[in-house]
C-alpha cells in the first residue's frame, strides 16, 4: 500500500496482480487496484477529474484523463472516506501507475490531490 496526501486529503493505493484475468502468452497482464480517499480537511471536498500516468516495462506511457472515479464525482465531508476498485491492463509483466485527482473545496476552489505511485508486478 502506498499513501500520498495533499490539501488534507489522503489517498491510499493498493495494487495486486490478477492472474485469473491475465494472459501472459498474449501479452496481457491485469492488475486490480484499490483506492481509498480520506478527507481530513475541515470542509467538504468533491473529486471531479482523474489523471493517470501508466508506464509499462518498455517505458511506453499511457495518459488517462477522465471525469470522476468509477462513474461518479464523490463528495466527501470532513472525516469521510470513499473507496473503489478498478483495474489496469499492461502489455508487459510490470510497470508503474500514478497520477492525481482534480477536486474542489467547499468554496469551489480547485485543488490537485496526488495519487501515490503504484508498482505493478506479479
Amino acid at each position: 500500500m502506498e499513501t500520498e496526501g495533499s490539501h488534507n486529503v489522503v489517498v491510499e493505493a493498493t495494487p495486486r496482480f490478477a492472474p485469473e484475468h491475465s494472459d501472459p502468452k498474449q501479452g496481457r497482464w491485469i492488475f486490480i487496484y484499490r483506492i481509498r480517499i480520506e478527507n481530513q480537511s475541515e470542509g467538504p471536498v468533491r473529486v471531479l477529474v482523474r489523471h493517470w500516468e501508466i508506464v509499462d516495462a518498455d517505458g511506453d506511457k499511457n495518459i488517462i484523463d477522465d471525469e470522476g472515479v468509477v462513474g461518479c464525482q464523490p463528495r466527501l465531508d470532513p472525516g469521510e472516506t470513499f473507496e473503489y476498485e478498478s483495474f489496469c491492463a499492461l502489455p508487459t509483466e510490470w510497470g508503474t501507475m500514478e497520477g492525481h485527482y482534480m477536486a474542489e473545496d467547499r468554496y469551489g476552489q480547485p485543488m490537485q490531490v496526488q495519487i501515490p505511485r503504484m508498482h505493478l508486478h506479479p
